[in-house]
């Protein structure tokens, strides 16, 4: 019997996923197929009433808000910032500095990649950095490759880590312990990222000193993530950004380099003060006001009051947004109910089986490759966090195995499969007028993705026999 159902909730959740990497559906429309086959399957198959339905319903559209409210503090605020001229005065500043190329690149690209990665997410800073490589004289192609793989690093983090936080709802995992394993695992990965950028780009190009400098940096980042969390890619960004210009650019050019990052420097202290006051008697009064999305939005409110260029601004952007807003929020809300409704009916456990039956242990060697895959085919970890998360969660339940190891395994594959995001890879041609070329961009991004996906195993392998 149980076979036969694990057998038939992998049929009915299948079309979903087809219909996302074949036919290249919409995670919104997607996500609506997912949800009205979960309700189909938890009714006739694991027999949940319509008040259990009704109430997995509400639970999972409560989650999916609370993302959404997040994400939609992010970009709002990476409008404003954009508008108000702080993102095209960055870029003419370092457009200047053309004849330091190599070593701008492999700053961009992983640093200013991170930090883009960290506030706004979904292809920003492959669509941001990649024209800017170009206009200093890299080829295109080049170009959006590095792009792609610079800021994969801090892709769980995106947008002050909503991909990590829909992990922990969806399955019910501690956010802070997972946040804590999966730095450990993009601790590493960065290493690798590092590795790979300076070797395209040359180290005698870029220079010893500062190859030897940016690889200090993953230490930086494994000390930080105990201490500030999902935080911690913004801040190490900024910190590496900030420096490394300094001693690169001169004083002159990073003052004004300082000055075009400095609303995202205020922005940074505000969210470090409300994780702290979280921590204190302060939280159980104020929750909502200590949000990062609620700080987010005040932060914003309070820069178009105080900048003397807010008639930039227009209706045209407000309505993108609000569009875009809309989308993102319906698309949490039925990708987050259908995850709650098939893990609490039972689904992903009886799934779950036949990986914990057939692998057993090895199937942990398989986890990041599914998280790549998954940000592959939906083109987001945070849909593949939360179509695969409460899989990964039953399966290390059931086999006895480290459930965050496990899910922080699977939450950095899907992280470093974003270098073959189809979504954002798009974003980086049409970047550069380059529309295609997708095809090209992705046999070129294949290897370094499964080579990547290999490390994770490495690191899971390792810290599970320990």
């Amino acid at each position: 019997m149980v076979l036969l159902k694990s057998a038939l909730s992998i049929i009915i959740l299948l079309p979903p996923l087809l219909l996302m990497s074949i036919l290249k559906w919409s995670a919104l429309r997607a996500g609506a197929l997912f949800l009205f086959c979960v309700m189909i399957s938890v009714n006739t198959v694991y027999g949940m009433g319509l008040e259990d339905v009704l109430s997995g319903f509400y639970e999972g559209t409560l989650l999916g808000l609370n993302i959404a409210y997040i994400v939609a503090s992010a970009l709002t605020f990476f409008m404003v910032y954009e508008a108000l001229g702080y993102l095209r005065a960055l870029k003419a500043f370092l457009a200047r500095e053309s004849s330091k190329r190599y070593q701008l690149a492999l700053l961009l690209t992983v640093f200013l990649g991170g930090f883009l990665e960290s506030i706004a997410g979904f292809g920003t800073p492959v669509a941001v950095i990649s024209p800017i490589l170009v206009s200093i004289g890299f080829e295109w192609s080049k170009a959006v490759v590095l792009s792609l793989v610079g800021h994969s690093w801090a892709v769980s983090y995106a947008a002050f880590g909503v991909p990590t936080a829909a992990l922990s709802d969806v399955t019910q995992v501690d956010f802070h312990k997972l946040c804590d394993h999966t730095a450990v695992f993009l601790a590493v990965g960065l290493v690798l990222i590092l590795l790979y950028e300076i070797k395209s780009l040359g180290v005698n190009k870029i220079g010893i000193p500062l190859c030897i400098y940016v690889l200090m940096s993953p230490i930086l980042f494994s000390l930080l993530a105990l201490v500030t969390g999902v935080y911690t890619p913004l801040l190490l960004s900024l910190f590496m950004l900030s420096s490394s210009f300094l001693f690169i650019l001169g004083k002159e050019t990073f003052k004004l380099v300082l000055r075009a990052l400095l609303p995202y420097y205020a922005l940074s202290i505000s969210l470090l003060l409300a994780m702290l006051l979280k921590k204190s008697l302060l939280y159980a009064l104020s929750a909502l006001i200590l949000h990062t999305g609620t700080i987010t939005f005040l932060f914003t409110i309070s820069l178009i009051l105080s900048a003397k260029g807010a008639s930039t601004i227009n209706s045209n952007m407000l309505l993108r947004l609000t569009s875009n807003i809309i989308k993102l929020s319906i698309t949490f809300v039925v990708l987050m109910a259908g995850s709650t409704l098939a893990a609490r009916s039972g689904m992903m456990r009886d799934i779950a089986r036949v990986p914990s039956s057939l692998l057993g242990e090895h199937y942990v060697f398989l986890v990041p490759f599914i998280g790549l895959l998954g940000t592959y085919m939906t083109g987001s970890n945070t849909a593949s966090n939360v179509l695969f998360g409460s899989l990964h969660s039953e399966y290390a339940l059931l086999s006895g195995v480290n459930v965050h190891i496990i899910l922080a395994a699977h939450n950095a594959g899907g992280a470093l499969g974003s270098v073959i995001s189809p979504a954002k890879i798009l974003a980086g041609t049409h970047s550069v007028e380059r529309r295609g070329k997708e095809g090209m961009i992705l046999r070129m991004n294949l290897k370094i993705a499964a080579l990547l996906a290999l490390a994770m195993d490495g690191i899971a392998l390792l810290w599970m026999l320990g």
